[in-house]
């Protein structure tokens, strides 16, 4: 029978993301690319040593990599040489290639990679078993090697296409592996290209530079900060990112966006035809690759500027009993709306099927996942379900964004998003997914969890509270009202009862409203029945919220939290 390797790359976040905070941008993906090189140069080794060609390649992304190996070129002692050798070439820092193997047959291919994973799980827990190598001296190179990407990453962004060559350069350790342009891993030679010579492959990245427009844009910020060598090319730090956001918004915070695909190990699993399995998988990373990258370098998100439009007062006749009947002006405010790029927003750390990881400006992030979201339900329901037949169910992804300050621990900025993933998977609804079971497809934002379907109702609400305070004026104050009123002290006991807020929230929230709905504005452009009528923000989101078996999160909360966030130069 046939084999199928999987190289499994462990230690990879730590390995990324244990750097100091300041400056990080500079780092943060030439470290990843170095995580997807080590898969590339992996693979490549083992098939010159298997003596197969690339069309054996099953897939390679996110730290992972499986080839198939045919029963006539298998050969166990040869396997066992490439895992000792790329133990060896790893052994002083916190980094490995770990290797497994099984035979399978074209029944049971889909069965046989859910043993294949278990198996290299296990077995790279004793990894190190009989290498001389085991009690060698580890050489601290943690400032040497982080010089090493910085120095990298300055030629990785201005590059577009890498090749793959034969080395004579085999003894090369780390970080001494690392040129400006170039990592040698495994007797192969990665060289970064900024244009595309003949047989190069594209690199799907997105590290944000600043363009002439960005400096002109941001130059009393760039004086203010004394940040003089900043230039057309140089990198986008993360403090740049949340002074964008400040620009648009007034809330100086990046975010950082975690996500991945709902069982997807078990939905290969439940694949047994060999073709269709690969289909998936070449389909997955298709959209995390081509699909991904497209939105992100192509298109763009909208916010919007307000003036007082003191010329042009509107007038009108309100029936509201309030105001008698009375017609009393009020002032509206101008929207201009204004586009801008998510490129010079997001910075993507990784991507892939299994794990992406972003970091940008907060109000970036939250569009991105919102449109990322709907790209990814189009593209699995059109080029995935449509092939795969026997996929009822749609393909779904979980993800979290936690909004913190530019100078937070990037280790903890991970462990953060990870946990709140975490939690956002252990969530599910009564519906069920493509692999039969209970439906995840949750997005976890500040401490609540929803399904993304209901995540439409938030934007909604945000949208609502919004016009209130940029068009017709209304004072922020309700803002902070409804939080407080939904994120009580007390709330933890209520929890313990089933029970998703205090039920003084019932008559409180009209209370917050009592002056507010007295406004002319709030009757004359339908905002009272928005918020009171039979199918109201009341009805469907304090009244159904508390007396329903609702265990989700609370839409009012984080919509008015978002809404702040957003009005805080208003």
């Amino acid at each position: 029978m046939d084999i199928i390797i999987k190289g499994d790359i462990s230690g990879i976040q730590d390995f990324i993301f244990n750097v100091q905070s300041k400056g990080a941008a500079k780092s943060l993906r030439a470290r990843s690319f170095f995580i997807d090189a080590v898969g590339l140069l992996a693979e490549k080794y083992i098939i010159e040593q298997f003596e197969i060609d690339t069309s054996f390649r099953i897939y390679n992304g996110g730290g992972n990599f499986y080839l198939k190996i045919p029963a006539d070129k298998w050969d166990k002692k040869t396997f066992d040489e490439i895992q000792k050798y790329f133990l060896k070439q790893f052994y002083n820092i916190n980094l490995s290639v770990n290797l497994s193997y099984i035979s399978y047959d074209s029944e049971n291919y889909g069965e046989k990679i859910g043993k294949l994973n278990r198996k290299v799980n296990f077995e790279k827990l004793s990894k190190y078993q009989q290498t001389e190598f085991l009690f060698k001296t580890f050489e601290k190179n943690d400032h040497k090697s982080q010089e090493k990407f910085i120095a990298f990453s300055q030629n990785l962004v201005k590059s577009n296409s890498y090749t793959i060559q034969k080395t004579d350069n085999v003894n090369l350790t780390f970080p001494n592996v690392i040129k400006p342009d170039k990592i040698t891993l495994f007797g192969y030679e990665l060289k970064l290209y900024a244009s595309q010579p003949a047989n190069a492959l594209k690199i799907f990245s997105n590290v944000p530079v600043w363009s002439n427009d960005l400096i002109r844009k941001h130059h009393k910020y760039i004086n203010k900060e004394e940040k003089f060598n900043i230039k057309t090319g140089s990198t986008i730090e993360f403090e740049d990112l949340a002074e964008f956001a400040r620009a648009r918004t007034g809330t100086a915070k990046i975010a950082a966006l975690k996500l991945d695909i709902d069982n997807l190990g078990t939905l290969f699993q439940q694949i047994n035809n060999e073709n269709e399995n690969i289909f998936l998988s070449k389909k997955i990373s298709e959209f995390f690759t081509d699909k991904f990258f497209d939105i992100i370098n192509n298109e763009n998100f909208s916010y919007k500027k307000h003036q007082l439009n003191e010329s042009k007062k509107k007038y009108f006749e309100t029936k509201d009993f309030f105001n008698n009947g009375e017609t009393i002006p009020y002032k509206e405010y101008i929207l201009d709306e204004h586009k801008v790029n998510f490129k010079e927003n997001l910075y993507v750390v990784f991507a892939g099927g299994d794990d992406s990881f972003i970091i940008g400006a907060w109000d970036a992030i939250l569009e991105f996942a919102i449109l990322l979201r709907k790209r990814f339900a189009d593209f699995e329901s059109s080029k995935i379900r449509q092939k795969l037949k026997q996929l009822s169910q749609p393909i779904t992804f979980s993800a979290s964004i936690i909004l913190i300050d530019d100078h937070f621990p990037i280790l903890k900025m991970a462990e953060l998003a990870e946990d709140e993933l975490y939690i956002a998977k252990k969530i599910t609804s009564n519906n069920l997914d493509a692999t039969g079971k209970y439906m995840k497809n949750k997005i976890s934002l500040l401490n609540h969890v929803f399904d993304w379907n209901k995540f439409d109702e938030i934007i909604e609400l945000k949208n609502i509270f919004y016009d209130m305070i940029a068009r017709y004026g209304e004072e922020r104050a309700f803002l902070h009202k409804l939080q407080e009123l939904f994120e009580s002290k007390d709330k933890k006991e209520w929890n313990l009862h089933n029970k998703p807020f205090n039920p003084r929230a019932l008559w409180l929230f009209k209370y917050i409203f009592r002056d507010i709905k007295k406004e002319t504005y709030f009757s004359a452009k339908s905002f009272y029945s928005k918020f009171f009528n039979s199918g109201g923000i009341y009805k469907k989101h304090v009244w159904n919220s508390f007396t329903d078996d609702n265990k989700s999160g609370l839409p009012l909360p984080v919509a008015s939290k978002w809404t702040e966030l957003l009005t805080k130069k208003i």
